[in-house]
């Protein structure tokens, strides 16, 4: 659907890919073998860094074509960006639960490699934690998940939870009784949203600001740098309180 130039291929499975596609097999050792000096740049701000699907809640899929400003743009670190500079500071590593097609894993990759933060990516197929990985890896880990496997993950073991210094959860709609566990234990929680069509997540709210005793729901926060949020109901934009659309512009959009 999205036409490759090229697959990369890592398995012992069998993959039917057209013939007129070239596939690169990464467990070939010639592959990895040829000139060591680092490749000319050729890219530039406009060009693509990757495409990755929609979960096709509305229908059919859809490629989501994402440029490389938009994702630089997610990546800095200012104070315009409270989650980003946030995590940045606080978190020597990352504990990745999340599946490498879900637009989730740019926070998990980009945002943490591209400032200098390590990342260990779980290996079990439903993203639950494992407890003797996060207990061996220490503390100050960073966590970016939904509020599901974060309910999965801690059921049993909540005494892990203070390995953690700063977590995102976001894809989903964050229960005040979850906050609440995460904010309990002075661990940075952040109520995050963003489509895949805004490269990730566009607004983030510090739920550690809250009086989450008096909440009846949370809020999801203020846009990061370069993003303009506007609650438009047809042409005209809303008052405040009033409901509208949720329409989202800036460096961001796909």
């Amino acid at each position: 659907d999205c036409q490759p130039k090229a697959v990369l291929e890592y398995t012992t499975e069998s993959i039917a890919v057209p013939n007129e596609i070239f596939v690169i097999d990464l467990q070939k050792r010639e592959v990895w073998e040829g000139v060591p000096e680092n490749p000319e740049h050729v890219n530039n701000p406009n060009d693509l860094i990757y495409c990755i699907y929609t979960s096709g809640t509305t229908g059919k899929p859809k490629g989501v074509m994402i440029e490389q400003h938009s994702v630089v743009n997610f990546v800095i670190d200012s104070e315009k960006n409270v989650f980003q500079h946030t995590f940045i500071k606080k978190s020597k590593s990352i504990y990745s639960t999340n599946r490498i097609f879900f637009d989730i894993t740019v926070q998990d990759l980009f945002l943490t490699l591209l400032n200098g933060i390590s990342v260990y990516l779980s290996a079990d197929s439903l993203g639950i934690i494992d407890y003797y990985i996060a207990n061996a890896l220490g503390e100050n880990l960073g966590m970016i998940t939904t509020p599901s496997k974060i309910r999965a993950s801690f059921e049993e073991n909540e005494k892990y939870m203070d390995r953690f210094s700063v977590v995102m959860i976001g894809a989903e709609s964050l229960a005040l009784d979850l906050a609440r566990k995460f904010v309990e234990k002075n661990i940075e929680t952040f109520n995050g949203y963003g489509p895949t069509e805004t490269t990730c997540g566009v607004l983030y709210y510090r739920c550690n600001d809250a009086d989450l005793e008096e909440c009846t729901s949370l809020p999801i926060g203020k846009p990061i740098a370069n993003t303009q949020i506007y609650i438009i109901n047809e042409n005209n934009l809303c008052g405040v309180g009033v409901p509208g659309e949720l329409c989202i512009a800036g460096d961001g959009v796909a």
